[in-house]
């Protein structure tokens, strides 16, 4: 073989070593942008489940007037609520009691999708009179 030759399959194995190399970092961007889409919808199906679940208190309109109670659910992957906690009380117990229900009639949730790897998923939810957001 001469040196041409083997400077040219030289050339050739390195572009495709880097064909190949760019083409499996392409799939692993596409693999986690697939995941976090995955992840967020299963947020949101938690979010909705929450909502389903919440009887909130019938209150006037100046007691509802800035009502909002934040939690963070910690999530298992077998849908389990590990714990939660409340961020910000409304300063209403009979509205944190209800957000607090809510939480326990939902508990526990589904499975994790498959493609979702980690070993907890944290879903930071605000009740407000509107709505959850």
């Amino acid at each position: 073989m001469n040196i041409k030759a083997i400077a040219f399959l030289s050339r050739t194995a390195l572009a495709f070593f880097l064909s190949l190399s760019f083409l499996l970092s392409c799939a692993s961007i596409y693999k986690n942008i697939d995941h976090d889409k995955i992840l967020e919808k299963y947020r949101v199906d938690i979010a909705y489940a929450l909502e389903d679940n919440w009887d909130a208190p019938k209150l006037s309109g100046e007691e509802l007037e800035g009502l909002k109670t934040s939690i963070i659910i910690t999530v298992l992957p077998s849908g389990k609520f590990d714990d939660f906690i409340i961020v910000n009380s409304s300063g209403n117990d009979e509205w944190d009691k209800s957000v607090i229900v809510a939480i326990e009639k939902t508990d526990p949730f589904k499975p994790f999708p498959e493609r979702i790897s980690s070993d907890q998923v944290k879903v930071g939810i605000n009740f407000t009179p509107n709505r959850l957001n």
